[in-house]
């Protein structure tokens, strides 16, 4: 991880969890490509989150693939304004 991404990445949850959301890191335990970030709103909303270090970062064919069994649930955030757009959305 970049030191850029870990900065956005700290700055995200620190947002979300003044928003009253609860969140884990994701450990692969074997499993390639699992997202970084799982979080719980406060009203049950679950979604998973990859950070990338901005717009432009290769999305790994592993990534993919849990993008197309979950994709309502996963996302690629590159931004802190995509991210708080994200978990404001209902």
């Amino acid at each position: 991880m970049t030191h850029k991404e870990y900065e956005l990445e700290k700055r995200c949850k620190d947002y979300a969890r003044r928003q009253g959301w609860v969140m884990w890191k994701n450990v692969p335990d074997g499993c390639k490509g699992v997202p970084d970030t799982s979080l719980l709103s406060p009203e049950g909303r679950f979604i998973m989150v990859e950070f990338k270090r901005d717009a432009r970062s290769k999305i790994r064919p592993e990534q993919v693939f849990w993008q197309n069994k979950f994709p309502d649930k996963i996302y690629f955030i590159s931004s802190y304004d995509d991210f708080t757009a994200l978990i404001s959305s209902k």
